[in-house]
């Protein structure tokens, strides 16, 4: 339970503190405990994306690319004989969150001046 509560407490203040502008933060909370920020680029951006990862890698965040279970997965290779990539290019949100989603580790241990640094680093991009 202490360890939800601290997640939640995290998560918000990265809501918080990351560039609303640069980045999507209109989550649903409500009965919400994630064990990762989600962080999502707003609009279709390859080269942003890009320096984005340049900057969480040199300042030794880590993340996964596409959020949880590596993006899109219709585009993964189990399913290539079960569904078209006609499928994956219709669904529009889940693409857009497989190029320009990235998944970080939201631990428990992490203190505010953490999150503070990270989200400081994320915004300067």
């Amino acid at each position: 339970d202490k360890n939800i509560i601290k997640r939640n407490k995290n998560f918000e203040l990265f809501l918080n503190l990351i560039d609303s502008k640069k980045f999507f933060v209109e989550f649903n909370l409500k009965g919400m405990s994630n064990y990762a920020f989600n962080l999502i680029i707003r609009k279709p951006d390859h080269q942003f994306a890009l320096r984005l990862m340049s900057a969480m890698n040199k300042g030794g965040i880590e993340f996964r690319r596409g959020s949880a279970g590596g993006g899109n997965q219709t585009r993964q290779p189990y399913l290539e004989k079960i569904v078209s990539k006609e499928v994956s290019r219709r669904l529009v949100v889940t693409e857009h969150i497989h190029y320009f989603g990235f998944y970080l580790g939201n631990y428990p241990s992490l203190t505010n001046l953490d999150i503070k640094q990270i989200c400081k680093l994320i915004n300067s991009v």
